[in-house]
């Protein structure tokens, strides 16, 4: 069953439900590499760090750090380095709903990135267990050698449960700013632009008719091309339902399919016969209403962050450096190694035995 418009509302509410997952800097160098500090290369004279910031639940399970930690762990990541943010990874962590109950709010939001910043590679993974296809990760990303694309952002909503069946994690919608402008603060900025300007009436607007197009162009090839009977419209809807999302659509899709039909009664008969989770009803769709909300939420829970982050940086503590064990152990030992030995000039036990 999808989310409803109340349940938005608290959405990602815990303390680790949503924070920065992933930064990559630029230094000329970082002395230390640490397990979580991973090197990406040099261009430009400088070298590139991916920073993956996290927190151990169990096992090899992880969570978000809070954004009252995240800049003492970003300044001891980059020894106190006055590095460059080049990317921003923000996710969202879904620990109580299943992963679909937010998949056609977070499809609807990803295909309205494709739409509004021309984004190219975009698709959908899925693992095939016994029992049928799951979605694994749907995706919209920014391709560099397109000529369509226009932004430089991705986003990816992540059934967790499939990658580790134990991380408690049921879906994570990652929100990637590719151009972080220096800061954390100015990527999640960004981020927060981002969203404002894509979730806007004309967008879905413009969304909703190019979905119906695609439909209507299916359903000419299908019933031409492939001699498929009209009166079967119910089983071709089942198996193209992830194109509808607002009940104005459904309406007008069935009037075009159908001609003079009693549309609410056709639709109560299709959904009659469905499961909840595949009913077309105002619950399972994506009003531009309920998208809105969904949208605020967002928002909300990232200008929160950046509030909390800034005021955790406003007021850290006087950075003390973190020893790095593999040297200390290496100076030690050369200590050991050139330290003169009391013991040097005196003869070997064995002499006096002998004597």
């Amino acid at each position: 069953m999808s989310i409803t418009n109340k349940e938005i509302a608290t959405l990602f509410d815990g303390e680790h439900e949503c924070g920065v997952h992933t930064l990559q800097v630029s230094h000329i160098y970082l002395n230390t590499i640490r397990k979580i500090v991973t090197y990406h290369g040099k261009w430009d004279g400088v070298c590139h760090y991916k920073l993956s910031p996290s927190v151990r639940a169990h096992g090899n399970s992880y969570m978000l750090v809070s954004p009252d930690k995240m800049p003492a762990v970003f300044r001891d990541l980059t020894e106190n380095q006055e590095v460059r943010v080049e990317r921003v990874d923000f996710a969202f962590d879904n620990y109580t709903r299943d992963y679909m109950a937010l998949y056609a709010l977070n499809s609807v939001l990803l295909q309205l990135f494709a739409l509004k910043y021309g984004l190219s590679n975009n698709g959908l993974t899925s693992q095939i267990p016994l029992d049928g296809d799951r979605i694994k990760d749907l995706f919209v990303k920014f391709n560099e050698y397109s000529t369509t694309d226009q932004c430089q952002f991705e986003a990816s909503y992540y059934h967790k449960t499939l990658q580790y069946p134990d991380c408690g994690i049921n879906g994570r919608l990652e929100l990637r700013c590719l151009d972080a402008g220096g800061t954390v603060q100015a990527g999640i900025q960004r981020i927060i632009s981002l969203l404002t300007h894509t979730c806007k009436a004309d967008n879905y607007n413009a969304l909703v008719e190019h979905l119906t197009n695609v439909l209507l162009e299916r359903w000419r090839h299908d019933v031409l091309s492939r001699g498929m009977p009209p009166q079967h419209w119910k089983t071709w809807l089942q198996y193209n339902r992830e194109c509808i999302i607002s009940s104005e659509q459904l309406h007008a899709l069935i009037r075009e399919l159908r001609g003079n039909i009693d549309v609410v009664q056709a639709i109560a008969d299709y959904n009659s016969s469905r499961p909840d989770e595949e009913r077309l009803t105002r619950d399972n769709l994506v009003s531009f209403s309920k998208l809105k909300k969904y949208v605020r939420r967002l928002k909300r829970c990232l200008y929160q962050y950046l509030e909390n982050y800034q005021y955790a940086q406003d007021n850290l503590p006087p950075y003390v450096p973190k020893p790095n064990k593999s040297k200390l152990k290496a100076a030690v030992n050369a200590e050991i190694a050139n330290k003169d030995d009391p013991f040097a000039d005196e003869p070997p036990f064995s002499a006096g035995l002998s004597a």
